[in-house]
């Protein structure tokens, strides 16, 4: 009985955590919360979800692959688009290259692209970018724990967060993010417009 007690008391928390997370990013739809009509119009076109409420993004600490620096506080200031993919999801590899593009067109422009690979080994996704070079930062999470704190469960899944910590939104599945719509958003945000 006491076991029983215990198993149904997790289930009830973890369903509790889940259903939280669920309420967090349902919206009006795409666009999810209050936004004025052009940037409701951009996130609905590419299908970026809105939190329901004010967001701020955990602070994390991963293995940088090819560089970058290891905490997210390091990129406080900058608009950033925090992506979670791994080296054996096609639909993360084929996203890849819009990324790069996005990063080298606005790198110097405040905004910065940070790529978590998860749960898998520094070795093997070290190994992924001998053949598949990318400038913008990668990181390891190979225990998922980053995955885990922003809640990540289907991949490639992005988190658009402004430089003032605080998420705006987040897309699951690839996105063509180097459209010339998105870029302008980014750019406008990084500038604080």
């Amino acid at each position: 009985m006491n076991r029983w007690y215990w198993m149904m008391t997790a289930l009830a928390f973890a369903l509790l955590v889940a259903g939280t997370m669920v309420l967090r990013w349902q919206g009006d739809g795409p666009g999810g919360g209050p936004a004025d009509a052009a940037e409701g119009d951009l996130f609905t076109r590419f299908q970026i979800v809105r939190p329901r409420g004010a967001v701020k993004a955990e602070p994390f600490e991963a293995i940088p692959l090819n560089g970058g620096r290891p905490s997210l506080a390091d990129y406080r200031g900058r608009y950033v688009l925090l992506n979670f993919w791994a080296t054996w999801c096609e639909p993360c590899k084929q996203e890849m290259p819009e990324l790069e593009a996005l990063y080298e067109g606005l790198f110097n422009k405040n905004v910065v692209v940070l790529a978590v690979s998860m749960e898998e080994s520094a070795e093997k996704v070290s190994r992924f970018l001998e053949t598949s070079p990318f400038r913008f930062p990668v990181y390891a999470d190979p225990e998922g724990k980053v995955a885990h704190l922003y809640g990540v469960s289907s991949i490639p899944l992005t988190y658009l967060i402004r430089p003032d910590g605080m998420i705006e939104g987040r897309a699951l599945g690839p996105r063509a993010w180097n459209d010339p719509a998105l870029r302008k958003y980014f750019e406008e945000k990084a500038a604080g417009k």
